[in-house]
């Protein structure tokens, strides 16, 4: 039933954001998938593409500012019982990627978009899981475009698999918001504006945006993260089972 229902929603998608699936791969690791998009090809809706300005080459010190500015953000996901923020991209998620990243930015065609699936497991305990990420990342006139397709999604094996295919996604919406993410106003970006509708996955922020604040290069993380909360309860398992183990011999 689960696959009947992903093939319908594939079949929906494939209708409507056709030219997404021309994306050619030009990297690819255990944990990160790198595809370039010919602008001409996604999105493919006129009305869209008025809203949306030719893409340009990156600057120099791309790398750097899109770092900063990623590593500074956060976002709200709602879950089951409530809503929770969390790091838009962790730093050590952002490292991963600063390395692909130099050496594919300066030799990007004209002409085309990047999109970046990462998964990643920010707390790397035997109690946590990979989430996945996907992004559009390119620059225009107005600065440095990002959209945001999925953000921390949790991975789940497929039901006639014990392991999952990270590299099945949908298409990063240019047209519509995920209801149940947002990521946070800072005033050093900018959400895409279409007509009355706000993209809020979409930020967009340029040097001059950049200049107006002064960003921390790592943002601290609090003092009772979820992260530190999974190594403290994966540290007194490791310790009750040493004590255990020393009154049973």
């Amino acid at each position: 039933m689960r696959t009947l229902l992903n093939v319908i929603i594939l079949l929906f998608f494939l209708q409507c954001a056709s030219g997404f699936y021309k994306k050619e791969r030009i990297y690819l690791s255990d944990n990160t998938a790198v595809y370039l998009i010919d602008e001409d090809a996604y999105p493919d809706d006129k009305e869209l593409k008025k809203y949306i300005k030719p893409v340009k080459n990156f600057p120099d010190d791309a790398i750097k500012k899109i770092s900063l500015v990623l590593t500074n953000l956060e976002v709200e996901k709602e879950g089951l019982f409530s809503k929770d923020i969390y790091p838009l991209v962790y730093p050590q998620q952002m490292e991963q990627l600063q390395d692909i990243l130099k050496d594919i930015l300066p030799n990007v065609p004209p002409k085309k978009r990047i999109l970046i699936v990462q998964k990643f497991d920010p707390f790397r305990t035997v109690l946590s899981k990979d989430k996945r990420s996907t992004m559009l990342l390119w620059y225009d006139e107005d600065g440095y475009n990002i959209v945001f397709g999925e953000i921390h999604e949790d991975l789940l094996p497929d039901s006639f698999s014990s392991e999952t295919n990270w590299l099945d996604i949908f298409p990063v919406s240019l047209k519509q918001n995920n209801p149940k993410q947002k990521i946070l106003k800072k005033d050093f970006i900018t959400f895409k504006q279409m007509g009355d509708f706000t993209h809020y996955n979409w930020i967009i922020f340029s040097d001059v945006n950049l200049e107006q604040v002064k960003l921390p290069v790592q943002k601290n993380q609090n003092k009772d993260t979820i992260e530190e909360r999974l190594k403290k309860l994966k540290e007194l398992y490791d310790k009750n089972l040493g004590n255990c183990s020393k009154y049973s011999t």
